[in-house]
């Protein structure tokens, strides 16, 4: 409820295109969020990945034409309630880390360039800039998720594993002098 009621928010105060940027910087929130509650640590290429998303987002936040700080609170409440949201299902219905995809990333790219060119939205050349920014990063954190998860998928199936225990090799519980009960 709250994440809808904040998305109206956000939407009555500034551009749609502004408040799909500010959305498509999950991948930092996620970061943060896996960290806090799955105690999951990220590799330091998908924390390099977060660079241009942070700078984008900083430099959309800052050339924004229609920068309104309520319209800009409500947009990051919403994202980080979303992530918080994902992350607590991943935890409580399967066990697995997250993982943002692709077409999420592709999804706010679209948003945004159709709510410039439908509602005719006027944006800065910086504010473009960032925008890309935050998509390249987020591109890019995806594809380094995905190398750390097969990094460690190759190093969990080339690490040895112990041999089965065979009936042999097993003590028994009960010592064999002893008897039992007549």
């Amino acid at each position: 409820f709250a994440t809808v009621v904040l998305g109206l928010v956000s939407l009555k105060n500034v551009a749609v295109s502004f408040a799909e940027t500010v959305k498509s910087s999950a991948p930092i929130f996620t970061v943060i969020m896996s960290r806090m509650i799955l105690g999951e640590y990220t590799g330091l290429l998908v924390n390099l990945s977060l660079i241009p998303v942070m700078g984008g987002l900083a430099l959309c936040t800052a050339t924004e034409i229609s920068f309104n700080i309520l319209g800009f609170s409500a947009a990051l409440s919403t994202n980080i309630m979303d992530c918080l949201q994902n992350v607590f299902s991943k935890k409580l219905l399967s066990g697995d880390k997250y993982r943002f995809s692709v077409a999420s990333t592709v999804k706010h790219a679209l948003s945004i360039w159709l709510s410039i060119i439908v509602f005719g939205n006027k944006i800065t050349s910086l504010s473009a800039i960032g925008t890309v920014l935050v998509t390249v990063g987020v591109l890019l954190y995806n594809k380094a998720k995905q190398h750390q998860q097969e990094t460690i998928h190759n190093l969990a199936a080339a690490a040895p594993q112990p041999a089965p225990s065979t009936a042999e090799d097993t003590e028994p519980l009960i010592s064999k002098d002893l008897k039992p009960y007549d």
